[in-house]
């Protein structure tokens, strides 16, 4: 079984990675991580979390199904797929972001403004909803992710 580790956490920081715990989703927001003997602690407001331990804190993240789809972040409407094009003026994109949709080992063919943007938006990138690695921010109640 695979493991959540810094590699797919370390991405996420700088745009408010929000960890849910898997039974009740309640919802933190990380403000660092530090890897230690006993995995990789995840630190909030409040204090610390293990988070190498699956079975407890895990990143709430957008499927790749929601690209297509208008979301909220930071309290505006966009679909974020139209808003790239708009702003790199590029069709290029929506071509990736199509691909994306349907299968997600394409992340690897894809320009690395629309990775960022993924991630910015919290997107799912690395397949850890699948993987049972992450929480879908569909599955949580009052998540503000971002």
């Amino acid at each position: 079984m695979e493991k959540l580790t810094l590699e797919y956490l370390a991405p996420y920081l700088p745009y408010k990675l929000v960890l849910g715990l898997t039974n009740s989703h309640a919802p933190i927001i990380c403000t660092g991580l530090t890897i230690h003997e006993d995995g990789i602690m995840a630190h909030h407001k409040k204090g610390s979390v293990n988070v190498s331990l699956e079975k407890w804190y895990k990143p709430i993240l957008r499927p790749m199904s929601d690209l297509l789809k208008v979301i909220s972040h930071n309290g505006k409407k966009i679909c974020l797929v139209e808003w790239l094009e708009d702003f790199y003026c590029t069709l290029d994109l929506h071509e990736q972001a199509i691909r994306l949709t349907n299968d997600i080992r394409w992340v690897n063919q894809c320009d690395y403004m629309l990775i960022v943007h993924l991630i910015e938006h919290h997107f799912d990138v690395f397949g850890l909803i699948e993987k049972g690695l992450a929480i879908s921010i569909h599955d949580v109640k009052e998540v503000q992710n971002g």
